[in-house]
């Protein structure tokens, strides 16, 4: 941004600011925030505003203020904020550190103008007589500026583009009321001029009245003074001779109505021109690049930019050179070069050097012409349309979205399709942190290799430096590998080869870059920073986690799945929720739209449901993607399972869960390939029903085929290819059905030699043009040797294996790439059927054409009987048929008439070169020792092929030979490791067969001894629970005992009492008898002898129910008594009988 401010003053101790911002929106204004109680004392809402004109914009003016008078240093920034917003938060503040203004040290008298730019701190203070100032308050220029613009161009003198005047009293009235009164002011006496270098600007939109501009210069219509069509296009107004052209209000109105329509708050980066993309699109400079480039030259003139300077006013058009567009003898030898050529010329009349110096398009094949035009076309059309979509991404419903996708797409043909995956692990430590411009530099030599695809690694912002950490999915500038400008260079350079552009998605999992209250990291903010319009996508919180996850704050709506693999080290993403989906749908088409990829790999698939993979591939329209589902193998007591039709059953699932919509790496191959070549277990290579073992045999078209990637291989080697067999895998997934992909350390890190192998296979897999789903004839699987003939008819013969596989039909086949353990045949390409050609005529010659000896006796058979009646006459060859007396006889007169009309011209010819050899003897002797020498070496050469031929034959046969030999050798060998391993197998059996006879014997005297202890043990117990009841019968006779004696004692205890009762009533009785007689006693005693009569009545009662109790007590004991004997009686019978 150029610093040069122009600025205006007032008189007195003032200060005025000029700021440059460029940042604001219609309806926002520039506000000053400082220090001083002027700037609002740091209250954004009170700062001191500032105002611009369309003619100053993008520089704002603030009114002059009072300098503070007991501060040295003023301090301010610049804040953008909406002229009715009130809300501090929602305020924009430039970053960086604060403006810092020395202030002089008397204020009196004096008037500062000070010159800023937003987001730079650097500060220009200058006081009022530095400046050139008029009294009228009108702006005027510096005298340097006054001079630079007097002896400027007209054409390069421009300002600020047009945009309405944002001042307090405007900003408060509708947009289009705004523009109005701006344009209807009268424009300045003098303009502004542009500063020396280029503003920035965001993409430009087209202003009205700019396409017509725009073809007018394109196709050379209109006069030198028409406005520039690129000037109008970037909201430029034209200053020429003084006079300022304004854009109309109507035009300036619906111009920045088209600004707010489409969007262009978004700062998108320009996509590449017709001329420049023609320019990096071609392999060459075809005819096509060459007529862009004209028509750019053509443009680049009109705008006074022309290769050999401006037209001079008043130049007729005709075909003369200007000497200010060609410099003399230096232009002359520019255009000197070989082959034919016209002399081109502009529209108007200079020469184009350029046309000039490429071949004349006479000599081109208009065919390959249109062809290339037509292929340019479509290209540009799709590069239009793409940033017509990424512009509008957000603001297009779905359905005309994908529609729009689907034409831009170039969908892969799977037969034709060979990726390589373009880093490994330690790629982010290479190439200073710019390995796009690694790979971008190796973009040619792929393309001459073959490969259309190349797989990129993950491209956003991650806290892993490998990208396998994904945080910031919109912030492309922190990855490892490269900036984002880097990344579209890359792809579009692989674009220019012919190459798509793969890149790996990893959404299962996402680190939060922010913590919640609770101290979880998971919130995440997008990265996105250029594009306001996407604001809120890819902003999660713990809503967008899956419950029961560590990072999970609750808030989510779904748990995993049941299939669902769990990832420990970073938050799992809840793919079920509509926002999350929504969000991934738009990262993506936003990495097809403005990134430029074509198509996905998708990590880690095991994490979350297919079905959702399916979903992102539906919504974004790739050219094709894969998944990585990386299950277990089944192993068993041998090591790796013989059947493994579960595994590749899981693939399968996969794919048809995605809608077939993406195919998945065949781990299934990978895991048997290795295994057969590690262990020659070539056998394991065809599956029961006589198909390939793996994902290939089953569903070819989904089926990815490797050997090795970044995790099973490279640094990490979790599951690595024999590395000395590498070669042998690769003649075989570049051979079969699939999509291969090839390792980028086996091309690029293993030797020149090795890369060359590789593209020798790729050559012939693409050469034999075998189909993604081509049927496979295994021959052979055996231990040491599998082979098969691929494709209908076959195109390609592989075998592999440490055991020769004969030569096969060389009429059929012919020899590919070969090496250790492998040899593939291709099919011999059959030439077309030459057209038959009239033989001409030769004169006949003096000697017969030497024939079959068997032949001839036959034909003299014949003629013996006519020789007398043609006596000169000799058999002769004519067109290949052997004429002789005896064929003469048997033709008809019509065959005989041909015959007679076939040799009367050869015979004039013969005349005529007999009469020409006469005048020339010299010359034909010539002629003949020519032809002689010519037959001699033609002989020569012949038997030269022919003994070439032999020595290769021999050369063939030896090596056959010594293969035959050392097949022998190998099977000898082989036969004798067989016969030691079976000795050593019967040994083993031996051995094994002794060592069980011990084991059983061992065991079964174990099982004696066992028995014993336990009959032992079965005696003691027996012995101790004998000891035990005679204990417990002792104890029992000693309790009755016990109990009788204390039955005893009760009932003399009882029968006292009862002596003391009947002593107690006789006693009573006779007290009875003595109340009886005293009957007066009794009447008065009356009441008290009932009541001790009552009284004595109780007792008794009592008494009574107290022995009845006892009695049932000692009932009681008895049968208890009696029920102990019994079980005594009956333990001691149980031992009677043990």
């Amino acid at each position: 941004i150029d610093k040069t401010l122009y600025c205006m003053a007032r008189a007195g101790g003032t200060a005025t600011f000029q700021v440059r911002c460029e940042c604001t929106k219609t309806g926002e204004n520039v506000y000053l925030v400082g220090s001083s109680v002027e700037l609002g004392a740091w209250d954004p809402l009170k700062g001191l505003l500032c105002s611009t004109t369309k003619q100053q914009y993008p520089v704002w003016t603030c009114d002059p203020f009072p300098l503070p008078v007991h501060s040295e240093v003023l301090e301010f920034k610049i804040v953008v904020k909406h002229g009715k917003e009130t809300n501090k938060d929602r305020v924009r503040w430039e970053h960086g550190p604060n403006h810092k203004v020395k202030l002089p040290s008397s204020s009196s008298g004096s008037s500062l103008i000070v010159h800023c730019v937003w987001g730079q701190a650097d500060v220009e203070a200058e006081p009022l007589r530095d400046c050139q100032h008029n009294l009228s308050g009108q702006q005027s220029l510096p005298a340097s500026d006054l001079k630079q613009q007097a002896t400027a161009p007209a054409a390069a003198i421009r300002v600020a583009p047009v945009r309405p005047q944002t001042s307090a009293a405007v900003s408060q009235q509708p947009p289009r009321q705004a523009l109005q009164q701006a344009s209807s002011k009268q424009p300045a006496q003098s303009a502004v001029p542009a500063p020396a270098t280029p503003m920035t600007r965001r993409q430009p939109v087209s202003a009205p009245g700019s396409a017509a501009a725009n073809d007018r210069n394109q196709l050379g219509g209109g006069d030198g003074d028409a406005l520039d069509g690129a000037q109008l296009e970037a909201g430029y107004d034209t200053v020429e001779g003084g006079t300022q052209l304004e854009i109309g209000n109507d035009d300036a109105v619906e111009y920045e109505a088209q600004l707010k329509e489409d969007g262009s708050d978004d700062e998108l980066p320009e996509m590449p021109t017709p001329a420049t993309y023609g320019r990096r699109t071609s392999k060459q400079q075809g005819p096509l690049t060459r007529q862009i480039e004209a028509e750019a030259e053509f443009a680049r003139q009109k705008s006074g930019s022309s290769i050999g300077g401006d037209s001079p006013a008043g130049t007729e058009f005709g075909r003369q050179i200007s000497a200010s567009s060609m410099d003399g003898a230096e232009s002359r030898r520019a255009m000197i070069r070989r082959g034919s050529r016209h002399m081109c010329m502009n529209a108007n009349g200079h020469w184009n050097q350029e046309m000039s110096r490429t071949p004349s398009l006479m000599m081109i094949d208009l065919d390959e012409f249109q062809e290339a035009a037509e292929s340019y076309s479509k290209e540009l059309d799709a590069l239009e349309e793409r940033q017509k979509l990424n512009k509008n991404m957000l603001r297009m419903g779905s359905s005309s979205l994908l529609e729009g996708m689907v034409k831009i797409t170039q969908y892969a043909d799977k037969s034709k399709t060979v990726m390589l995956q373009g880093f490994n692990w330690e790629s982010w430590r290479a190439g200073g942190g710019d390995w796009y411009g690694i790979v971008s530099k190796k973009a040619e030599m792929l393309a001459d290799m073959g490969f259309t695809d190349v797989w990129l690694p993950p491209c956003s912002d991650s806290v892993a430096p490998q990208g396998y950490l994904p945080s910031q999915l919109f912030n492309l500038d922190k990855s490892k590998y490269g900036s984002q400008a880097s990344l579209e260079a890359l792809l579009e350079e692989l674009h220019s080869r012919g190459i798509r552009g793969l890149a790996d998605i990893v959404v299962n999992h996402r680190c939060g870059d922010r913590q919640d209250g609770e101290g979880r990291w998971n919130q995440f903010s997008s990265g996105m920073i250029s594009r306001p319009s996407f604001a809120g996508v890819m902003e999660w919180g713990g809503w967008a986690i899956t419950l029961g996850d560590k990072f999970s704050d609750g808030t989510g709506q779904h748990h995993p799945g049941h299939l669902d693999g769990q990832f420990d080290a970073a938050p799992n993403i809840d793919h079920r929720n509509k926002r999350v989906q929504q969000s991934i749908a738009t990262w993506l088409r936003w990495l097809r739209l403005q990134v430029g990829f074509d198509g996905w790999r998708f990590d880690f698939v095991k994490g979350y449901a297919a079905e959702f993979v399916g979903l992102y591939c539906k919504k974004t329209e790739p050219a094709w993607a894969v998944g990585e589902l990386w299950g277990d193998m089944i192993y068993d007591d041998n090591g790796l399972a013989s059947n493994q039709d579960k595994h590749r059953q899981d693939l399968v699932n996969w794919i048809n869960a995605t809608d077939k919509r993406c195919t998945a790496f065949d781990f299934t191959t990978k895991g048997i390939l290795q295994e057969a070549c590690r262990q020659n277990q070539y056998w394991r290579l065809r599956d029961s029903q006589g198909k390939p073992a793996g994902l290939i045999g089953w569903m070819p078209k989904h089926a990815v085929t490797f050997l090795d990637n970044h995790d099973t291989g490279s640094t990490q080697r979790h599951w690595p290819f024999p590395d000395d067999k590498v070669l042998v895998g690769y003649a075989y997934i570049l051979t079969h059905p699939g999509i291969p992909c090839v390792f980028w350390d086996h091309v690029m890190d293993w030797g020149e030699d090795h890369r060359r192998k590789i593209a020798d296979m790729m050559k012939v897999r693409q050469d034999s043009g075998i189909p993604v789903d081509a049927p496979v004839n295994i021959q052979c699987a055996d231990n040491d040797l599998y082979l098969a003939e691929i494709g209908q008819p076959p195109a390609l013969r592989v075998a592999l294996g440490p055991r020769g596989a004969g030569t096969p039909d060389m009429n059929y086949w012919s020899n590919g790439p070969a090496g250790k353990g492998y040899c593939i045949w291709v099919k011999t390409p059959q030439p077309p059927p030459k057209p038959k050609q009239e033989e001409p005529q030769r004169p006949p010659s003096s000697r017969p054409p030497p024939r079959n000896p068997a032949t001839v006796a036959e034909l003299e058979k014949d003629v013996r009987p006519y020789k007398e009646e043609f006596p000169d006459f000799k058999p002769v060859t004519i067109d290949g048929r052997y004429i002789s007396v005896a064929k003469l006889q048997s033709m008809d007169a019509k065959e005989l008439r041909d015959l007679a009309d076939r040799l009367r011209p050869l015979l004039a010819a013969a005349e005529k070169v007999m009469e020409l050899r006469r005048d020339s003897n010299k010359k034909g002797a010539a002629e003949e020792e020519s032809d002689r020498r010519r037959a001699e070496a033609a002989k020569a050469e012949k038997e030269e092929t022919m003994r070439k031929a032999t020595e290769e034959q021999a050369k063939s046969l030896a090596a056959e030979k010594e293969r035959r030999k050392a097949a022998e050798e190998q099977a000898k060998y082989l036969a004798a490791k067989e016969e030691e391993k079976r000795k050593a197998a019967e040994e083993r059996a031996k051995y094994l067969a002794a060592e069980e006879e011990k084991r059983k014997a061992a065991e079964e005297e174990e099982a004696r001894r066992k028995a014993a202890e336990e009959q032992a043990k079965s005696m003691a117990a027996e012995e101790e629970r004998r000891k035990a009841a005679e204990e417990q019968a002792k104890y029992l006779a000693a309790k009755e005992e016990e109990k009788r004696k204390a039955a005893e004692e009760r009932a003399k205890y009882l029968a006292a009492e009862e002596e003391k009762r009947k002593a107690a009533e006789e006693e009573e009785a006779r007290r009875k008898a003595a109340e009886e007689d005293d009957e007066d006693a009794k009447a008065d005693n009356l009441d008290f002898d009932l009541h001790a009569k009552a009284e004595q009545e109780e007792q008794e009662d009592s008494k009574r129910k107290e022995a009845e109790g006892q009695a049932k007590r000692l009932a009681a004991e008895e049968e208890k008594k009696k029920g102990n004997r019994r079980r005594v009686g009956q333990g001691k019978g149980s031992r009677k009988g043990s």
